[in-house]
């Protein structure tokens, strides 16, 4: 009898020993484990978007708009006296220069006007008049959607932002503003009920 006692005892310590070494191990290991399963890796919860556009940065390339989602017009191509033009273009570029810059028109058509015929293609937010000669005679805007080059005048300010723009008119009717130059004119309608900018043209001075 008395030794089942003593060997129950010896059994019981066993395990109670076994115990408080399972106990002191996993206090020592566990924080080990969870240290590391806490340090995220460097793209761990990141969007799968994300992720996918950090593999190719700078991949992406700009759409080319064109004037249908607004023309960005070169600060070298503004208006000046010197170098008159409107949405980038001069009285001496021809069927190429501006199909090479704004593609092909949404429409065209031959206008007649006293047995001169023109040659008009029309974009979105402006038109443009050719002679038989395939050079422009014509460029005229109605739209305020587009920068024409004019150091930031749009269809649509009114007339006190013409004159900050462009300066003072050679001719102001109340209704007209005109910007000439040897060869050249600039004309700008104004409602005058409304004083805002209904359309502008650049025209040769020939065609008066």
């Amino acid at each position: 009898m008395k030794r089942s006692i003593k060997r129950l005892m010896l059994g019981l310590s066993a395990v109670a020993i076994a115990i408080s070494i399972g106990f002191i191990s996993g206090y020592w290991v566990a924080p080990s484990k969870n240290t590391e399963s806490a340090t995220p890796s460097p793209t761990q919860g990141k969007p799968a978007e994300i992720l996918q556009s950090n593999k190719n940065p700078g991949s992406a390339q700009p759409s080319k708009d064109g004037t249908k989602t607004g023309e960005v017009i070169d600060a070298s191509t503004i208006y000046t006296l010197e170098h008159p033009s409107l949405m980038a273009l001069t009285l001496s570029d021809t069927f190429d220069d501006v199909t090479k810059r704004y593609g092909k028109p949404d429409s065209q058509y031959v206008q007649n006007e006293e047995g001169d015929p023109l040659i008009i293609y029309h974009y979105a937010q402006f038109t443009v008049g050719f002679a038989e000669n395939r050079q422009v005679r014509f460029v005229e805007i109605s739209d305020n959607g587009s920068d024409p080059g004019l150091n930031g005048l749009r269809v649509g300010a009114n007339q006190a932002s013409a004159v900050q723009a462009l300066g003072e008119p050679d001719t102001n009717t109340g209704y007209v503003l005109t910007y000439q130059t040897e060869d050249t004119i600039l004309k700008i309608d104004i409602d005058p009920i409304t004083d805002t900018i209904q359309s502008i043209k650049l025209f040769s001075r020939i065609d008066l």
